[in-house]
Parts: C-alpha cells; structure tokens; sequence
C-alpha cells in the first residue's frame, strides 16, 4: 500500500474544502521520540519499503485520532504530513482544523500546517478542537468559545468549558459545579452537580439536562438559533475559503545552533530545519532551506516539512519552482512540490550500469543513492539484489528481489529475475544434499528446464524509447536451458554422465570447473567479483569440488552411479 503523494493529499484537501467535507481520515497524530514533538503523519504509507518499514506499519495500522509512539530509528523514515513541532496536538483535525500549543500558547492550525488562530490561549489539558462552528477555549484562567475566526461568541467567564453537540447545548463548569449553555449563551441548566457524568448521563440525576436538551432541539428547529448558527456558519465559510488558498503564511526565521549542528526556528518557536546541518542556504523568493550534511544537499519547506533529505550532490536555489541537482554525475532537477525531472533516477540507474564494468562498489552507491532520493524505486533493488547474488549474499540479494517486486509487481524483469533467483536456490539446495550424503541414490533428481544462468541474468534498461518503461534483460532471453529429465537410471544425477566436475543442471553449471580443476566461482582468479578474496576457494584458484582433480566428486569419474 502507497502512501498519498504530498502533492495529491492537498490536492484532495482542497477538494473536499470547496465541498465542505472533512479529510480528519487522512493523518495520524504521531509523537517524535527524540525530541517529543507532536506532528501529523500520512495515515497511508508504503509498508514494504525497509526504509520506512516499521514506522509505516505503526501508523497504518492505527485508526485516525491514535497517537502513535515510534521509535528512534523510526523517526526519520515517518511521512510527515505536518512535521513535529508542537509540544501537545489534538488527536486530529476538528472542521479542517487542528488545536496544538507551542512555546506554553494554544493555537489552530490548518492543514498546511498555517497558523488560521494565532496561538494565544492558555493551555489546556485536554487538546480538543472546533465543534458545530465553536470551540472552547481558555483565556486569563477563564474558558469561553470563540469562532473559526478567533472572534469570541461565547465570553470567557466559565471555569471550564466542553464542546458544543449537535442540539447545540454545552457543559460548563462555573466554581466547583457543573452546568450547562446553549449556543447564545444561555445557562439552560443550574449548576449543581461536581461531577459532569452525574449531570449528562446518570439516570435520575440527568432529568434537568434532558429537559435543556430537548428544549433546544425546539429552538434549534423553530428558528431561535438562526441567526447565532447563520453568523457562526458565514465564519467557518470564511475560514474554509481561506485554507482552500494555498498562499504561504508569512514567517520570520531565526538560525540556531553552530557548526554541525545548525537549524532554524520560526516566529511561533516551531522548528523549521532541525539543528543537524553543517550549511543552510536561504532561498528567499521561494521560501526553502537548502541545506547540506557532509558533502550532500537536500532542502526543507517554509513551514518546516522536508523536501527531501540530503541526497544531491549540487543543489542551485529555486527559479521558476525548480533546482538544478545532481547525483552520481547525472543532472536533473527537482520542484517545490517533490516532483523530480523523469530523466533523474532513469539515468542514475544506467549510470549504475555503466559503473558495474569496472567496480561492483561504484555500482552499489549508484544505486544506493538512488533510493536516498526515492527509497520505493524497485529497479534500484532490483539491480542491488544481482550485486549481492553475484557476492554469493543470497539471502540478502532475494529480500531485496522480493521487496523490488511488491514494489512494482508488474515489471517483468524482476519478476523474471525473482522467479530465476528461486530456481537458483532450489539447485543449491539439491547441491547440498547431494554433496552432504555422497549418495546419488538419495535424490531422484531436479527439472532440467530452468531459467538462464546468472551469467546472462543482467541490469539493464530498455533504450529503445528514451524512457524508464521497462527494464528488460540484455543478453538473453528467459526460457529452457541445458541438460535433460529423461537421462538413464544408470547415469550420474550430478555431472549428467560426463564424469567431469560438473552440474547436470544449467543453472547449478557455473559453479563447477568443468573438468579444469579450476574454481568456477573466480575461474581461477583467487578474487571475487568485488576485487575480494573468493570465498569458495579461499584464494586458491582451486575448484572446491574436485579439489583441481577434474573429476566428478560423486561418480568419481565415471559417468554412471
């Protein structure tokens, strides 16, 4: 499951902002464990990937209005909607806003994460929000109820204050008692009782709360509330219009901390770059932070989401929404909203490629970077899991094919190269067995057909259009190879009757020496493909099977059982 886009979610946000619906479905508030800030994640977020595996689950798996405790290493790998900067935040967002408190004060913001009511109430200890147009508020130690435009309709006179229901009728709390008001203000209940249960819902205790409801639901629908509702509503519309604009509030910025560790804060306190930065850049026309950690840049927005983390090589400020970036050698661009040039990633990935004919490592950052700069790209995975296959890290090389897969379940390459890396395991298990028991009668033998050998198995990309469509492999096509089922009874299973070093299987054959006695992994060479000692004959040279004899190990020599 893919997360929303950050683009597509606002997208939707205004959406349902022009139709008056609410989108509190969307995000989950979610606790920062290090530095024990409230923000809001996207409730849906892509669980495979391993960079935000764990964090992703915990929030997907959360119903809207959880808070979600994660844990360190989890922290950066979360897909903020709205980044963690407050020190309390509602659950979720109340009529298109949420209430949080920063620096000690209690505000609402949108969700563009714009202040829409200045923070300058008192804090509470319950984080609620807007209810039927209204919410309560604290103010000077004293509660009342205030609009989406912060104007006060209720005064602030109450020793606590609850949201309004839909019979437009709330619970107050005047000294130690308990009450109850409606909309215009109206104590339609006495205040009586300590406790607000006793008033609300104990049977018998209630009777004078029912009768204020039922009053004003006669009010409600007589028209008595029409013109308090109707100014009320007129606010909310205003406020709603108001967040439909995508314009950038406007913030003053102060730089913190020194060093390694530089950040900036805002005018409200919240922290816009995190203090983890050798070098901020400030583009000002565009309202983003450039910024650099060692020798790579990434960028963070007016309101403290990040851009993208530190990936680019070369950043330029921002012109006409985009900067010129490079990684790898390879340039392209990225825009205000994260949207890379096509070309970027594509041609990283032949760049990779081109790399693997003379260093496995230099390939290996390639595409490492790569998902640095888009950890759900599968052919990045993919063209990693032949590297580790290749280093005989089998395990390693089919997690990643298998991750490359879910992540694009219709690329047929990998899907071809996960299907041959399972036909590969099963040949090595077989080897095993036969190896292990020395006894060639133990197994009945494996299907001759099975997919092209890793030699032919290759990373490469479909040039033919200019684009990143497909990526199929070069060299060969998938399909039958060597060898035969119908061998006689009396043939041996492991070399196919030739008696030499050998595999009667195509997929298996690489590894043996062929009757050389040299190894079939370094082919002699002592060194592996990643310019290290070959670890299946230790730098010898020499074929582990035969031990440089030639022979069939099974057969010795014979060609029959």
């Amino acid at each position: 499951m893919k997360r929303i886009s950050f683009a597509l979610f606002f997208s939707c946000v205004a959406m349902c902002l022009c139709a008056q619906e609410l989108v509190t479905y969307r995000l989950n508030l979610v606790r920062h464990p290090e530095t024990k800030k409230y923000g809001y994640a996207f409730k849906e977020q892509n669980i495979n990937s391993p960079i935000r595996g764990a964090a992703s689950a915990a929030v997907n798996l959360l119903g809207s209005g959880a808070s979600v405790l994660i844990g360190k290493s989890d922290a950066d790998n979360i897909d903020w909607a709205i980044p963690a900067q407050y020190d309390d935040a509602a659950a979720k967002f109340y009529e298109n806003l949420a209430m949080v408190k920063v620096d000690g004060k209690v505000g609402f913001i949108d969700l563009y994460n714009r202040f829409i009511i200045e923070p300058v109430y008192d804090d509470v200890d319950d984080m609620d929000g807007f209810h039927q147009g209204v919410a309560a508020v604290k103010k000077e130690g004293k509660w009342g109820y205030i609009n989406k435009e912060g104007k006060c309709v209720i005064p602030f006179e109450y020793d606590a204050a609850d949201a309004f229901d839909e019979d437009m009728i709330a619970p107050v709390k005047v000294g130690e008692l308990w009450g109850a008001i409606d909309i215009e203000g109206n104590m339609v209940v006495v205040p009586e009782k300590k406790v607000k249960a006793a008033m609300t819902t104990v049977p018998g205790s209630n009777k004078a709360y029912r009768a204020a409801l039922a009053q004003a639901r006669e009010k409600k629908s007589n028209g008595t509330f029409d013109a308090r509702i109707q100014s009320i509503q007129q606010a909310s519309a205003a406020v709603n219009k108001r967040i439909a604009n995508k314009a950038k509030q406007s913030l003053k910025y102060t730089k913190v901390g020194g060093g390694a560790a530089q950040g900036v804060i805002d005018n409200y306190g919240r922290v816009i770059v995190p203090k983890n930065f050798d070098e901020l850049i400030f583009d000002a026309a565009n309202k983003v932070y450039i910024v650099k950690r060692g020798s790579l840049y990434g960028a963070y927005l007016y309101n403290g989401s990040r851009l993208i983390a530190p990936c680019f090589d070369s950043m330029s400020k921002f012109s006409g929404g985009k900067s010129t970036v490079t990684a790898c050698g390879v340039k392209g661009w990225i825009d205000v909203n994260g949207q890379l040039s096509s070309n970027l990633l594509y041609d990283m990935l032949n760049a990779g490629i081109e790399a693997k004919k003379t260093s496995a490592i230099k390939a290996r950052n390639v595409y490492e970077r790569i998902l640095m700069i888009n950890p759900e790209y599968a052919r990045a995975y993919n063209n990693i899991a032949l590297l580790d296959i290749e280093a005989e890290d089998y395990s390693k090389g089919m997690k990643k094919l298998k991750l490359a897969h879910e992540l694009d379940p219709a690329d047929d390459v990998i899907k071809k190269n996960l299907q041959w890396a399972k036909e590969s395991r099963k040949e090595r298990r077989y080897e095993r067995l036969i190896n292990g028991l020395n006894v060639a009668t133990a197994v009945v033998g494996v299907a001759a057909t099975t997919y092209a050998t890793y030699s032919v198995v290759k990373d490469g990309i479909d040039t033919s259009s200019g684009s990143d469509a497909s990526m199929p492999v070069s060299g060969s096509s998938y399909g039958s190879s060597g060898g035969s089922s119908s061998k006689s009874s009396s043939t041996c299973h492991t070399c196919g009757g030739t008696g030499t070093c050998t595999s009667s299987s195509a997929t298996a054959a690489r590894y043996y020496c062929h009757g050389t006695g040299k190894c079939g992994y370094c082919h002699g060479s002592g060194v592996a493909s990643m310019n290290t000692v070959c670890t299946a004959c230790k730098g010898t040279g020499v074929c582990k099977y035969c031990k440089g004899g030639g022979k069939c190990k099974t057969c010795k020599g014979s060609g029959s059982r």
